[in-house]
């Protein structure tokens, strides 16, 4: 299909268009984010050319997606990669077939000891929170208060201890 891909390093699946097609976004090295916009169409697969996401993405580790504004997009969101205690949510701000991001928003501290993170709606009310595993055996969850394109978060909540008896929880790391 494409070539040049030999330099990009992670990648995650995700309709950051919101046109119902899983896109692709890659960070080539540590730094520079990119994204490639799915065009397939009548099962012909075909991707945009890539659209640059921005550098200074090596500031952030253990990236995970999810929709943590409440405007219906795909979103990122990270830890500070020297410590892991900060974190925050950069906004998806694509209009139409135009792929862009906004700018990092600092959202709370406290997670260093946080080792493992999963994404998921743990509440049910349709908002995107966060759970997070401390060591081995105690599990947080941070509901999601986002709407309007705002991120928010509660403050930790705890789910209690007992966790290392669970053989596998699928978690980003």
């Amino acid at each position: 299909m494409t070539t040049g891909w030999s330099t990009v390093t992670r990648f995650w699946p995700a309709d950051w268009d919101r046109d119902g097609r899983t896109d692709l976004l890659g960070l080539q090295g540590a730094d520079q984010m990119f994204a490639w916009r799915n065009t397939a169409s009548g099962g012909v697969p075909s991707f945009a050319p890539l659209a640059n996401l921005g550098a200074g993405w090596s500031s952030l580790t253990k990236l995970v997606l999810g929709d943590f504004t409440g405007d219906g997009k795909v979103d990122l969101a990270g830890w500070t990669a020297w410590n892991s205690d900060q974190l925050y949510v950069v906004p998806n701000t694509s209009s139409g077939t135009t792929l862009s991001r906004g700018q990092s928003i600092p959202m709370s501290t406290g997670w260093a000891s946080i080792t493992s993170y999963l994404v998921a709606d743990y509440d049910g009310d349709g908002r995107t929170d966060l759970l997070g595993v401390q060591g081995s055996d105690q599990m947080f969850t941070w509901r999601g208060t986002h709407s309007g394109g705002t991120p928010g978060f509660t403050a930790l909540t705890s789910l209690g201890t007992g966790w290392n008896t669970v053989g596998h929880i699928p978690t980003a790391q």
